[in-house]
């Protein structure tokens, strides 16, 4: 039965007249009429007695007429109830990654498990290093991927730890530095750097550039890049250096100093 009858039926007998009841239900005399003679119909009892003057219930419409109150009520109240829930389609994830290097892999890995077949939507979003706690705390993103940590420094690794992360020199063993507890931006000025080629906005590079300018010392000499795999042949000769955070391992053959002013 359509709520709209229902209401209708309420307002004849809270007006007691048709045509009150049509006027402020925006309906003509005779659509509201033939509702009330095909909802009587369907009850197979009379539910209202038609005078000159006034409409007045038979017991039947007396009892339909509290039935329908309490069906529109409920009505209206889960419509209410439906409102205050977020709206919700199909579950989702948002990813968050940093830098144009990860995305391959992602992709990989993605492809690799049936997302779609589960019924969950998958979304990758690239934030700037510097805004990742801000995406995750405005809920832009549900996760992050980020950089593997070596595995001995996995343990208690979170966002706060590399946002904030000191700077290490990588050095090549066969640097006469690496045998050194501590270096300052002025010691490693004269080094090549190594970076990785694809960090079209790095996480640390923009930092330590700055920290080189703001210190009064020329920027190292020359920026050498490469692929994220070539780095550890590329760092090889005693005149060249790779900065990194102090929470990644250095590669084979290569010794991490700290950076003490950067």
């Amino acid at each position: 039965m359509r709520m709209q009858v229902l209401r209708a039926f309420i307002k004849i007998v809270e007006k007691r007249s048709f045509t009150e009841a049509a006027d402020e239900l925006f309906l003509t005399q005779s659509t509201l009429s033939k509702q009330i003679r095909e909802l009587e119909k369907r009850m197979g009892q009379q539910l209202l007695f038609r005078t000159t003057r006034t409409v007045l219930t038979t017991k039947a419409g007396q009892l339909f007429y509290e039935y329908a109150v309490r069906t529109i009520n409920e009505w209206d109240h889960l419509q209410q109830k439906m409102l205050e829930i977020p709206r919700q389609t199909r579950p989702s994830i948002r990813i968050g990654y940093t830098t144009s290097e990860q995305l391959p892999f992602i992709q990989a890995g993605l492809s690799r498990r049936s997302w779609q077949q589960k019924g969950i939507d998958v979304s990758l979003h690239k934030v700037h290093p510097t805004r990742v706690l801000e995406a995750l705390k405005k809920g832009e993103t549900d996760c992050f991927i980020l950089h593997h940590a070596s595995l001995p420094t996995l343990k208690g690794l979170g966002v706060e730890r590399l946002a904030h992360a000191p700077i290490h020199v990588i050095l090549p063993d066969a640097s006469p530095l690496a045998t050194r507890q501590s270096l300052s931006m002025q010691d490693i000025c004269t080094l090549t750097d190594v970076r990785c080629a694809h960090t079209r906005d790095p996480l640390y590079y923009e930092r330590i550039d700055k920290a080189f300018r703001e210190a009064g010392i020329p920027v190292p000499r020359n920026i050498e890049t490469g692929e994220s795999e070539e780095l550890e042949i590329l760092i090889s000769s005693p005149g060249r250096m790779s900065l990194c955070p102090s929470i990644y391992a250095p590669w084979k053959r290569c010794t991490a100093v700290p950076l003490t002013d950067c």
